[in-house]
């Protein structure tokens, strides 16, 4: 298994965890100064006080809540899946 190690740029960041048994990735979190509000259409840098290294090959992905996404009807959409070598050559 690979190791993430991530690095607090913020005394008040969250260290990213796995929300549920059996979840897919982790969950990383928003570290603001104050509340951030978006209008429709509306785009923003959130930050999350992090610094990650990730071994080679690897990546890391923002994805949108789904729940969030559900209810909101937000415009958020889910990243397309990594183009590599060997998915392109199919």
């Amino acid at each position: 298994m690979a190791t993430v190690r991530f690095q607090k740029l913020r005394l008040d960041a969250a260290v990213p965890r796995y929300a549920t048994e059996g979840a897919a990735g982790l969950d990383v979190s928003a570290a603001l100064d104050a509340p951030i509000t978006l209008t429709p259409g509306e785009r923003a840098l959130v930050p999350t006080g992090l610094a990650i290294a990730l071994p080679p090959r690897h990546e890391a992905q923002v994805r949108p809540r789904s729940g969030l996404r559900q209810s909101t009807a937000s415009p958020c959409s889910t990243p397309p899946a990594p183009s590599t070598k060997t998915t392109a050559a199919k």
